[in-house]
């Protein structure tokens, strides 16, 4: 059985040393239940052009496992340099690999829409080749947020996504029920792409005392409320420009025992210039890229995990966060609300409002914890695990 992997939103990256790398969100243990499904699995992203340090590239993404059961395929990148975009030749190369890769496959897998996965759908369609899709966000929201031509072309990608939902064999959803509504399918599964490790009742223990130890340092007026957000940090639609904004707004009422700490790749430049602008420079750090090991210890080490974007499927930070029973504030984009305590959900952009979550939580900081942490057992590895195997292996037949 040969199965095929089409992304237009990833790249590969490359490392002087020859070995090939893909975005964090990509780990082993995503690759590997694709692979466990097939004989022969073939992965085609763009490839990003620059070469990275071996020590850069380690740190910053994750290797791609290479052996005789994994083809790699790298496309052009259309849209880096912007010339690209109108390239007839690099067009027709793309599609002709594209195109030559799905007439040889059993099974295709595509995710989301982008000028590649039309490309595949097309070729899937045109070889009567079954595909299953996978809906990860809302596509007007996430483009209105980039480039001037992604707000041009975000309707045409949202009709491309509803297409590409409707004559799918089926479909694998982030949420439970918020982008179905959106982007139906005759056959669907919700079910998130998170990775958590296993939870215990320890975890739970240590954040209530945590949470004690916090409120007792409040009362004595020598406390820090340390909130934080894990994003990219030089992309405008995660919002963290809300949370400094926020913290100014608290600033002039005379509320300055709060911090901000940022971690994601990038360097977050525009965050530390508002915040400089703002006169809140010194509560506010970007930590920059963290392993993904490293993330549950920093999810540990704060107060409140914010997620203020202006769109997300369903939030894997916020999985992520309720895991470590950590207090989550979110914005009301995609399927937040499926996740946190609906008294916490703020409207997009709206900083004064989250300043004023930020205000009540900490009177609720307990009961917080506890609800999040048992809802982050509908999210636990082994139970998705299992229901997203049984719907794949159903799909590979």
């Amino acid at each position: 059985m040969r199965l095929v992997f089409v992304n237009g939103g990833s790249r590969f990256k490359k490392s002087e040393d020859g070995r090939w790398f893909t975005d964090p969100n990509f780990t082993k243990e995503v690759w590997q239940r694709y692979m466990d499904l097939c004989d022969e699995f073939v992965i085609i992203l763009r490839q990003e052009r620059r070469i990275y340090s071996i020590a850069e590239a380690e740190s910053r993404f994750n290797p791609v496992l290479v052996n005789n059961k994994i083809k790699l395929v790298p496309v052009e990148d259309i849209t880096h340099p912007k010339c690209n975009i109108i390239n007839i030749f690099k067009r027709k190369k793309i599609t002709k690999t594209i195109r030559h890769e799905v007439a040889h496959a059993d099974k295709i897998i595509i995710r989301s829409a982008s000028f590649y996965t039309n490309i595949c759908q097309k070729a899937c369609i045109d070889y009567n080749k079954p595909y299953i899709f996978e809906v990860t966000g809302f596509i007007v929201e996430v483009m209105s947020h980039h480039s001037l031509m992604g707000r041009l072309l975000a309707n045409y990608f949202e009709h491309m996504t509803k297409r590409m939902a409707a004559n799918a064999e089926c479909a694998i959803y982030v949420t439970d029920e918020a982008l179905q509504k959106r982007y139906p399918c005759k056959k669907m599964l919700g079910c998130s792409d998170v990775v958590l490790n296993e939870s215990n009742e320890n975890i739970l223990k240590k954040r209530l005392v945590h949470i004690d130890n916090k409120i007792r340092d409040l009362q004595a007026g020598i406390g820090v409320v340390k909130l934080g957000t894990a994003a990219f940090l030089d992309v405008k639609w995660k919002g963290q420009e809300n949370v400094i904004r926020a913290i100014a707004e608290l600033k002039k009422k005379g509320i300055t025992n709060i911090q901000y700490e940022m971690i994601g790749i990038g360097q977050g430049l525009r965050l530390i210039k508002l915040s400089k602008k703002l006169g809140i420079e010194n509560q506010v750090k970007v930590l920059g890229p963290k392993p993904h090991n490293e993330v549950f210890s920093w999810l540990d080490s704060i107060d409140i995990y914010i997620q203020p974007s202006y769109q997300e499927g369903l939030c894997r930070a916020i999985v992520e966060a309720i895991s470590r029973a950590c207090p989550v504030i979110a914005s009301d984009t995609g399927g937040n609300y499926e996740l946190i305590n609906k008294d916490y959900i703020f409207p997009c952009g709206d900083y004064i409002k989250l300043s004023s979550l930020i205000l009540t939580m900490k009177e609720n900081y307990m009961e917080e914890a506890k609800r999040n942490f048992q809802r982050a057992a509908y999210y636990k590895k082994s139970r998705l695990d299992s229901i997203r195997s049984k719907f794949m292996k159903e799909f590979m037949k």
